[in-house]
């Protein structure tokens, strides 16, 4: 997304393969069956941004979305009543052997993911209650 000189979501081989991973293991949800692919991919980017540490650029992005319409947080996806549970179903699906996220230049876990997609929902609520308040 951004130059060497800033962050660049792993290396040449692994910027986006978080991000698909997720999609990949949200497609198995019935929930998000009616989403686009880019939709489920746009979710993915900041899961891999938190599981990355890079919370600036969630940020960033979490205006955007705004924006765009574009889902992030669970209950944006379409599942009314997101939990722990939930969390560690779609973190297990997105770790699977065969998965992508695999190529990023770091060890990738079932609890890793779960704890990013945790702490990714507490990102995007605290956003929304500042939007909400100072508008």
């Amino acid at each position: 997304m951004y130059g060497r000189d800033r962050w660049c979501w792993g290396d040449e081989y692994s910027r986006s393969t978080g991000s698909h991973s997720v999609h990949d293991a949200l497609t198995t949800f019935e929930e998000t069956k009616p989403l686009l692919h880019g939709e489920r991919v746009a979710y993915g980017n900041l899961v891999q941004l938190s599981l990355e540490k890079h919370f600036e650029e969630i940020q960033v992005l979490l205006k955007l979305y705004g924006t765009l319409k574009l889902p992030r947080s669970l209950k944006e996806l379409g599942f009314k009543a997101p939990s722990e549970k939930l969390v560690h179903q779609i973190a297990a699906e997105t770790v699977t052997p065969e998965k992508a996220i695999h190529l990023l230049p770091f060890k990738v876990t079932e609890p890793a993911v779960a704890e990013a997609i945790s702490r990714l929902e507490e990102i995007t609520d605290k956003y929304k209650t500042s939007v909400t308040i100072n508008n």
